[in-house]
């Protein structure tokens, strides 16, 4: 099975060598929404996954690929919203 996307989110940011707290300031969410989500306690939602991509500079394929991992792991999955 594919890592979560918590997992895969971290190691995009590692390529990088950013911080959460440097995502926060470039998709506008807050520090608190992106910790959330690197730490599998709040679900990834289709807007968060569009700012995720333009933040990573991913094309519009890569939306159905975080759409993809969100059902895997959130509903019922490993990734559930606190």
């Amino acid at each position: 099975m594919p890592p979560p996307p918590a997992q895969q989110i971290a190691a995009a940011l590692a390529a990088r060598a950013w911080t959460a707290q440097d995502l926060a300031e470039i998709t506008g969410y807050s520090a608190k929404t992106i910790s959330l989500v690197m730490n599998e306690r709040q679900a990834i939602t289709p807007l968060f996954a569009a700012c995720i991509e333009k933040a990573l500079g991913l094309s519009a394929l890569d939306m159905l690929f975080w759409q993809n991992r969100q059902a895997l792991y959130g509903e019922g999955g490993l990734l559930q919203t606190s």
